[in-house]
């Protein structure tokens, strides 16, 4: 009898510690940032928008806020309340929809007078407590932290005229003032005012997520690019787009390829039957289904980058001089997010979305995919909306982002012109 418990209860250690394995994982990937600022100065209400703005790009968002008081949170005479009032250290309360926990404090440390100290070890205990909460919220993109004044962590501080005149923070981890003063008011500070909700979350985007920026060696080593650069350009009366020039003098497809070098060694120029433009360093890969339209493109280089021993290849499309390095950056971290193991071992692509159109084309996909795309073509199914359908596809939505403009394509003349006009 007592083997068979021990065998229980070692099955039981096993599954809580993949459990905690995943958790830990999907863990390392949440971003945090603070909302500090004197009291009444606007912190809850800014972090409001902010929930709204993330929330429409489609990120999961928590809050945590930080009390620089005691606080009562549970209701006089319920049974919880009478719980803590006997003795315990801590109650919980759970139901289907919703999860409470109380827990008591340890009493403040004391100096070496003997008086109790508030700021002994807080840096310290703050961060113990922002890990210990953040256990909470495995799926959340970022978790924003309301209050902390003075800790080391990203933060943005907000300052409003009438309350305060001046930032109170520590000036460790503050890469933003929101406030409705002038910017000379606070030299060397990026200021933002409280309308700009949307440069406000670029900004919190940026920085946190640069704290944990995917391995760029690992990206290098792993990952192929690819710019199809095989369509007609009927649009343009055949005059190949990759070929356009941009206001620097440089053709498209030279625009691009700067940045995606800047990502991997690997970089293929993918034709169909008429090669266009060579670029040094860059490797030409023909159509192996020729006339099937940007499918037998994504499915040459797919397989070309399975047969040089890539995991997946970063995707752009030849009219698309405005995209950067860092809009893959970005969709990478935004799979890896939502991945408890291998992005790639769980997905089979992420492509970016805006205004509710899919750009297959601005996307990074596995090269497991190859053998999807060639089955469709063999069907004579050339649609990619349909055969993106087959594969598990993390959609990305950019609207409203600072990577939106990237998506933009040239097709005829007059996109041509205009962009060239700036």
């Amino acid at each position: 009898m007592r083997s068979f418990s021990c065998k229980i209860l070692n099955v039981w250690a096993a599954l809580l510690s993949s459990m905690w394995e995943v958790h830990v994982k999907k863990l390392k990937s949440c971003a945090v940032c603070v909302i500090c600022g004197v009291k009444n100065s606007g912190k809850t209400t800014l972090i409001e928008k902010l929930i709204r703005e993330f929330s429409r790009r489609g990120m999961t968002i928590a809050v945590i806020k930080h009390d620089g008081h005691d606080f009562t949170c549970d209701l006089p005479g319920t049974d919880s309340s009478r719980f803590t009032q006997a003795g315990a250290c801590g109650t919980a309360v759970f139901s289907e929809k919703r999860i409470f926990i109380h827990r008591l404090q340890p009493e403040p440390q004391e100096n070496e007078d003997g008086f109790a100290d508030p700021c002994a070890g807080m840096r310290q205990w703050e961060q113990e407590q922002v890990k210990e909460l953040m256990t909470l919220f495995p799926d959340a993109d970022i978790i924003l932290i309301e209050g902390l004044k003075n800790t080391a962590l990203p933060k943005i501080e907000v300052v409003r005229s009438m309350i305060s005149s001046e930032p109170v923070s520590v000036s460790e981890g503050r890469f933003g003032i929101v406030t409705d003063l002038s910017d000379t008011a606070f030299p060397g500070e990026k200021v933002f005012p409280f309308t700009a909700i949307r440069e406000i979350a670029d900004a919190i985007v940026e920085q946190t997520l640069s704290l944990r920026k995917t391995d760029k060696e690992r990206i290098r080593n792993d990952f192929a690019a690819a710019i199809l650069a095989g369509g007609k350009s009927r649009r343009m009366n055949g005059q190949h787009k990759g070929a356009l020039l941009t206001s620097e003098g440089r053709t498209f497809t030279e625009q691009i390829t700067s940045q995606l070098f800047s990502l991997s060694d690997c970089i293929y120029l993918s034709y169909g039957d008429t090669i266009c433009i060579e670029i040094d360093g860059c490797r030409i890969v023909t159509d192996r289904y020729p006339g099937c339209g940007p499918l037998g493109g994504l499915e040459a280089v797919l397989s070309q980058a399975g047969e040089d021993r890539r995991k997946a290849v970063m995707i752009s499309a030849c009219d698309t001089p405005g995209i950067k390095a860092e809009l893959y950056l970005f969709l990478l971290e935004r799979l890896e997010q939502v991945s408890t193991e291998d992005a790639f071992e769980e997905w089979d692509g992420v492509v970016a979305v805006s205004d509710d159109r899919i750009h297959p084309l601005t996307a990074i996909y596995s090269v497991r995919a190859a053998e999807i795309f060639a089955k469709q073509i063999k069907e004579r199914n050339f649609r990619l909306r349909d055969v993106l359908r087959k594969l598990r596809i993390l959609y990305v939505d950019l609207k409203g982002s600072r990577y939106e403009d990237m998506l933009t394509n040239i097709n005829t003349k007059e996109e041509y012109e205009a962009h060239m006009r700036g």
